[in-house]
């Protein structure tokens, strides 16, 4: 899915989201993995268990599907989501694996919850 301007790409999968800036305005996601390389664009990844945690983007997200028109949502298992704007939030709810977990993303910044 894609925002209709193709801000942010993301890839909904029951097991993660996973969203790209391709040309963002803020710096790399702070808890990107120790042993990722400068990344060449904002990532950010959201596992099923409520896990937030910047990429390793290497490669653009590919094939995913055509823009998703305002108000709509991605489910994927407990994994939803959804574009408002230009701003995707991307959510899970608590299951026994762990707790609820989500991001909202654009061009211009991020927040975890």
């Amino acid at each position: 899915m894609a925002t209709p301007g193709g801000e942010v790409v993301c890839s909904v999968s029951a097991a993660a989201a996973r969203c790209d800036v391709p040309d963002s305005d803020w710096p790399q996601f702070p808890e990107t993995p120790a042993d990722c390389d400068s990344a060449p664009f904002a990532s950010i990844t959201l596992e099923a268990t409520g896990r937030v945690q910047g990429t390793c983007a290497i490669g653009a997200l590919t094939g995913a599907p055509g823009p998703l028109a305002d108000g709509a949502s991605v489910t994927a298992g407990d994994l939803t989501c959804t574009n408002e704007s230009g701003t995707v939030r991307c959510s899970t709810a608590g299951t026994d694996e762990g707790p609820a977990g989500s991001f909202t993303v654009d061009r211009t910044g991020y927040s975890t919850s």
